[in-house]
């Protein structure tokens, strides 16, 4: 397999705005979150146009073509290359009847403590310079063993998992007893890209949909959400979640 096509930063642009503080007018400079638009290209077609912030590109592709099925591993892969705009991939041939599969059931017993989870969000909290300089990003993180293992910002909610999901696949990172935090709302089509990883908790920052909900119980998938300050909401799958309290009444 061959790759090629590094990625420029950038991910960040300086503009002249007027800011209206307390009925004071002020002309002054900001930084605001670059956006830029390229296109997975495999086996010669099109199949997804997206938007995303500029750094990172071969590491959302590589996560687009896992989180959507197309791929199981890396080793899938023929060749993966940007042009400009465009990520070049060539498939193996086994490898193209599974895209945008539904995903099934999880059978692995994972779980992740609650302490774990709430300590994620707070070095989420740390690690997010863009959006600290910019409140236009999003984050995502792959935590394993209690450590964030793959971080990344991105101004797509979705780009932001698929970036994530890359690093993971390009590190040799495993997923099975991973778990995955989202600064985002999680939907439906984002539970089935971390449900087609074989990831069996997520967390998220803001809530989630009700038909991530129905999928989530389905699935097998611990899911939660509201991760603020002390606390979270567990709406799928109660038993993924540990607490203090059930570790001393196993003991």
């Amino acid at each position: 397999m061959t790759e090629s096509g590094g990625d420029a930063g950038g991910v960040i642009d300086r503009q002249r705005v007027t800011r209206i503080r307390n009925g004071q007018v002020d002309d002054v400079p900001d930084e605001v979150a670059v956006e830029i638009e390229i296109r997975i290209v495999v086996n010669g077609k099109v199949v997804a146009p997206l938007t995303c912030s500029p750094a990172g590109i071969l590491e959302l592709a590589y996560g687009y073509l896992r989180c959507e099925g197309w791929i199981l591993d890396r080793d899938e892969i023929r060749s993966l290359e940007r042009h400009g705009r465009d990520v070049i991939v060539a498939l193996h041939p086994a490898a193209r009847d599974r895209a945008r599969s539904v995903p099934t059931r999880l059978d692995q017993e994972a779980t992740v403590s609650v302490d774990a989870v709430l300590e994620t969000a707070r070095e989420v909290d740390r690690r997010g310079d863009v959006f600290r300089r910019t409140g236009a990003t999003h984050a995502a993180a792959i935590v394993r063993d209690g450590k964030i293992a793959c971080f990344s910002e991105d101004i797509s909610r979705q780009a932001v998992l698929e970036k994530a999901m890359g690093k993971a696949i390009l590190g040799g990172v495993p997923l099975r007893d991973a778990f995955v935090f989202l600064t985002s709302r999680v939907s439906k089509a984002i539970l089935w890209q971390i449900a087609r990883c074989g990831i069996p908790v997520v967390a998220a920052i803001s809530a989630p949909t009700q038909l991530a909900i129905d999928e989530a119980d389905r699935l097998g998938i611990g899911l939660s959400g509201f991760v603020r300050g002390p606390g979270l909401t567990i709406y799928a799958h109660r038993e993924r979640f540990v607490l203090r309290i059930d570790r001393d009444a196993a003991a």
